[in-house]
């Protein structure tokens, strides 16, 4: 049983209207109001494709898990459920206006790259695909915690949701939305799930 691996991918260099590169995640300073509603190069985004369908090839052949491919809002969508009780997995590839790839995990978790994909944004596709890769694993590793708060610390909200995800690139945040049901499959004390079984 073979470790992930990236595939070859190359992140492309994109000129702009005079021929110079185009430094993507380098941006200082506020951008050009018209850059909040252009994205030049959408291309520039196939890679997170390419890896996103590479990371649910490893999952599939590595771990102890039940494929499901569907259709969800018009896009396809694949879910994964593991074998002893680690979080279920939702993975859409593509079929958005750019090349991307969205997860769902667990009761609430979500998460997509690119989050926006304007100019603006500038995101750099290299940081994408790694805290892509790293958001994945940690979830099948047994590294996602949720849970809620009731209320909110702070007061501003009825209930707020809060998901962790341990280790370097990790994420620790906490969100809430007025219009969205009160979140009762959550437990109000930090919930781990286990990492997924992997195949022998």
């Amino acid at each position: 049983m073979s470790a992930y691996r990236r595939p070859d991918v190359e992140i492309a260099t994109f000129l702009d209207d005079e021929g110079r590169p185009v430094p993507y995640g380098t941006l200082q300073g506020d951008p050009p109001e018209e850059a909040y509603s252009r994205c030049a190069h959408p291309e520039r985004f196939e890679p997170v494709v390419a890896v996103a369908r590479a990371l649910l090839e490893h999952l599939v052949a590595t771990y102890e898990v039940e494929r499901r491919d569907d259709v969800v809002d018009g896009r396809p969508t694949t879910v994964l459920t593991p074998a002893g009780g680690g979080a279920v997995l939702r993975l859409q590839i593509g079929g958005g206006p750019l090349p991307d790839a969205r997860v769902a995990a667990g009761f609430r978790f979500e998460d997509i790259w690119p989050d926006c994909g304007c100019d603006a944004c500038d995101d750099d596709v290299a940081d994408l695909l790694d805290d892509l890769e790293h958001t994945v694993l940690s979830i099948v590793e047994g590294r996602l915690s949720e849970w809620r708060e009731v209320p909110a610390r702070d007061g501003s909200a009825a209930w707020t949701i809060h998901q962790r995800i341990e280790g370097p690139l990790g994420h620790d945040g906490g969100w809430w939305n007025h219009k969205a049901p009160f979140p009762a499959e959550l437990p109000d004390e930090p919930h781990r799930w286990p990492a997924w079984h992997r195949r022998s």
